[in-house]
């Protein structure tokens, strides 16, 4: 019989144990044992007595005892070997379940290790995300700010082009012959005009306040007076006053001529002496040259 469990294969034995643990002592030892399994992993270091599992020292301890079991069989009676046959499957159905059952808590804690591994990995891909994203934001805003400001330098540039353009042409219509000549022109017009200018207010200094101004038309308003005081005075008269002035302007144009005969005369009479006193001395000079011989 105990050669028998010893051949079993594992599968068998796996069978077995799923069909016991549909009893109610397993459920209840399952459920039990369920909740406090990291209290389980972490009381190994406890006495095999007082552990629900069991390790690979204790699976040695009970191959041993099985061996001590057979190789008492033959002096025991048959009652006594079918006790311990029983007790030793029991206890290989024990071995068997503590050990699915350490497979189970070991797989329901690497799951729970999993899930805390991925927990905190998801937080830290969120974390990093968000942080992506503000840095996303920033490079944005920084991004439209340099566009802008390309887009100002763009529209310096051709505002800069356009005035360069303009100055250019500027510079070459002051510098055009047609300019200089229209200048010419206007210079000669401004030359032509001049005597036409019968007010003659070249060299009048215009007053630069309202009082000044006040003044000035005081005085003109005095020289009207005394221009119209004159013209009373002069009443009818005034033609042979005319001619009066017509006679002396005549008069002072004769005595200017005269003057000016009086001067020619005076020169002229001036090289008559010259020339006589010249004829004087060679006349004298060739007289003298001809007694001395």
């Amino acid at each position: 019989m105990q050669d028998s469990s010893k051949n079993t294969p594992k599968s068998e034995r796996v069978r077995r144990v799923h069909k016991a643990g549909m009893s109610d002592m397993t459920k209840k030892t399952l459920s039990d044992t369920l909740l406090p399994n990291i209290r389980t992993i972490t009381s190994r270091n406890e006495p095999r007595s007082n552990r629900r599992t069991m390790m690979s020292n204790d699976i040695q301890t009970l191959k041993l005892k099985k061996g001590i079991t057979a190789s008492r069989q033959s002096i025991m009676p048959s009652q006594s070997l079918l006790d311990i046959q029983k007790s030793t499957d029991t206890e290989s159905k024990d071995l068997e379940l503590s050990l699915l059952y350490d497979e189970y808590l070991r797989s329901m804690l690497t799951n729970l290790i999993i899930e805390k591994k991925t927990e905190e990995k998801k937080h830290y891909m969120i974390t990093q995300l968000a942080t992506i994203t503000q840095e996303i934001d920033q490079d944005m805003k920084k991004l439209i700010k340099i566009k802008t400001r390309e887009q100002d330098i763009k529209n310096l540039s051709l505002e800069q082009t356009e005035t360069d353009v303009q100055l250019a042409a500027i510079i070459k219509c002051t510098k055009n012959e047609m300019f200089n000549m229209l200048k010419d022109k206007l210079s000669k017009l401004q030359s032509l005009l001049e005597p036409l200018d019968i007010l003659c207010c070249n060299n009048i200094i215009l007053p630069d306040s309202p009082l000044q101004w006040k003044e000035i038309e005081e005085v003109l308003k005095k020289c009207s007076k005394i221009l119209e005081d004159i013209i009373n005075l002069i009443g009818s008269k005034g033609n042979t006053y005319c001619t009066v002035n017509n006679e002396l302007k005549n008069f002072s144009e004769t005595y200017n001529e005269i003057e000016d005969i009086q001067k020619k005369l005076l020169e002229a009479l001036c090289n008559l002496q010259v020339r006589m006193l010249k004829n004087a001395s060679l006349i004298m000079q060739s007289e003298s040259q001809q007694i001395l011989p």
